[in-house]
């Protein structure tokens, strides 16, 4: 038996008002709209779902709850991860038991169109239906007893998962999921695809070209200040000014992406940009991997405008090359500029690379 059955004397354990039900609502409603905003696709296998690993509301409250559950379990517990899921029509769950990192689980309500009752099988082996009201959790022995839904008749449900682990016991190092943060990095690395009409990606490197004068070396602040001999980055920059008609077009295009990543990620502060610098990348251009914080430059998230699809090479990677992106004419993509964002431009193989780059501060 596990320490959670020789504790609780069962598989599980409900917790009425384990949050309060307004506020429980108003975390499922708040995923729920940025399900609508940001267009996120469902995934599919066990009906329409929509899953989300470590929404930063969850992490602040899966951290909140750690005293709590020390007095609930009689032991001290350590977060692993959080996952938000909102199910619709024709949801399930399969039966199934849970990875390590789940060794103390609570699964909490949080809105929904119709009761829809959580299924364990208890110390027993018997099947248990239990029905969770909004801000109601259950907690449960995950890795051990077999839980699972039935098909969901209603239209939406928005549940999420609490995971820790044991401090002291056989999974501790398991702690925030054991810092698995090459996936957690990509979740903040988000591409918009055609955020700009192909006739305004024209327009706007049209404008460019016709002030070809205005175009200038690219250089690292490293570069600039210690004069390297090697140059990490390759590529000409054109600075676009406030008097530029073409500063208010990309205002426009730029602020309404940055709002839905600001919808997703609420903590980060993208309410101003840094101003527009047109980039281009001839063949053999590249950027080296580098961040984009600096002590001189607050920066908060980096955002990328790809201007052209003409053109080979000129990849976006991170995480040392295991996350690489082929950008589509028109594209955006934000990621915050921080230690953990190392990225580069690989090589230009033929073509020329048009892009748009800003920070938001």
């Amino acid at each position: 038996m596990s320490y959670f059955t020789d504790h609780f004397g069962e598989t599980y354990k409900v917790i009425r008002n384990y949050i309060p039900p307004e506020e429980a609502l108003r975390l499922g409603n708040e995923f729920r709209q940025s399900i609508a905003d940001d267009e996120i696709i469902p995934v599919s296998e066990e009906g329409d779902r929509y899953d989300f690993y470590d929404n930063v509301s969850q992490v602040a409250i899966l951290s909140e709850k750690v005293s709590e559950l020390n007095t609930l379990l009689g032991r001290k517990v350590l977060p692993a991860y959080a996952y938000l899921r909102q199910y619709g029509s024709g949801g399930f769950l399969s039966k199934h038991i849970d990875r390590p990192s789940c060794e103390v689980s609570l699964s909490i309500h949080l809105c929904g169109d119709k009761e829809w009752a959580f299924c364990i099988e208890d110390k027993e082996g018997n099947p248990v239906e239990l029905i969770l009201q909004p801000g109601d959790a259950v907690i449960y022995d995950a890795p051990n007893a077999t839980h699972w839904r039935e098909v969901y008749t209603g239209e939406f449900y928005v549940q999420t998962f609490h995971h820790y682990v044991l401090l002291g016991g056989e999974y501790e190092h398991l702690f925030f999921d054991n810092l698995n943060t090459t996936f957690s990095l990509k979740t903040y690395i988000q591409q918009y695809e055609a955020a700009l009409p192909p006739e305004v990606c024209d327009e706007i490197v049209q404008y460019a070209l016709d002030r070809e004068d205005r175009f200038y070396t690219a250089q690292t602040l490293a570069e600039d200040t210690y004069k390297l001999l090697y140059r990490p980055r390759v590529c000409e920059g054109f600075t676009v000014e406030s008097t530029d008609p073409i500063d208010q077009i990309l205002f426009k295009y730029i602020s309404e992406t940055c709002k839905k990543y600001a919808t997703r990620f609420p903590h980060f502060k993208i309410s101003n940009d840094s101003g527009y610098e047109i980039l281009r990348y001839t063949p053999g251009g590249r950027y080296d991997f580098h961040t984009d914080q600096h002590a001189t430059f607050n920066r908060e998230a980096t955002v990328i405008v790809n201007l052209n699809d003409d053109y080979t090479g000129g990849r976006l990677c991170h995480i040392h090359d295991d996350y690489n992106i082929r950008m589509g004419k028109g594209d955006i993509i934000i990621f915050p500029s921080n230690f953990m964002y190392p990225h580069r431009i690989t090589p230009i193989l033929s073509g020329t690379r048009y892009s748009v780059v800003t920070w938001t501060v």
